[in-house]
């Protein structure tokens, strides 16, 4: 039987090769984007309807997560020798049952809410998927690093069975 999780506590995200001090508060998972369709309708008469076929590859598309942080943050985005924007790095994306999301990536874009009285200041992260760990084929080309899914098996109790 299936299981839909209930709710999305605790999701976590966890970062390769830097460190960046924030406290996630919320994260929205990749989304997979087949990238269209081809339109493969042939030119004869009596359609009424074009016909469409799927394209081939799949994009995994950016994701965010919102946190609270510490501003030295600043400092932990520029730095070049392990800095956070811009390293393609591995990130893993662990969801409340346990399953787990692997992917490369990097963190594209840090985006500061308004900080003001009465509110935790926050800043979101725009990851995006590179599939790709910097390595090359004896052609010279990037090796593609599929994104790997495990299961979980945890019980938490936030999920329902579907039949």
């Amino acid at each position: 039987m299936a299981q839909v999780l209930i709710d999305g506590f605790v999701t976590s995200l966890t970062f390769g090769g830097c460190t960046l001090t924030i406290c996630a508060k919320s994260i929205t998972p990749p989304e997979m984007d087949s990238g269209g369709s081809i339109d493969i309708t042939p030119m004869v008469t009596g359609r009424k309807y074009r016909i469409k076929s799927p394209k081939y590859l799949i994009n995994l598309n950016s994701m965010n997560v919102t946190a609270a942080y510490d501003p030295v943050v600043y400092s932990q985005g520029m730095v070049i020798s392990s800095r956070a924007v811009g390293s393609n790095q591995l990130f893993v994306l662990t969801f409340p049952d346990g399953s787990t999301l692997e992917f490369w990536g990097a963190v594209e874009k840090m985006t500061f809410g308004e900080n003001k009285e009465g509110e935790q200041p926050t800043v979101t992260l725009m990851i995006t998927p590179t599939l790709w760990n910097g390595t090359f084929s004896a052609a010279g080309c990037p090796l593609e690093v599929s994104p790997a899914f495990t299961a979980g098996s945890q019980n938490q109790g936030n999920y329902r069975l579907c039949s």
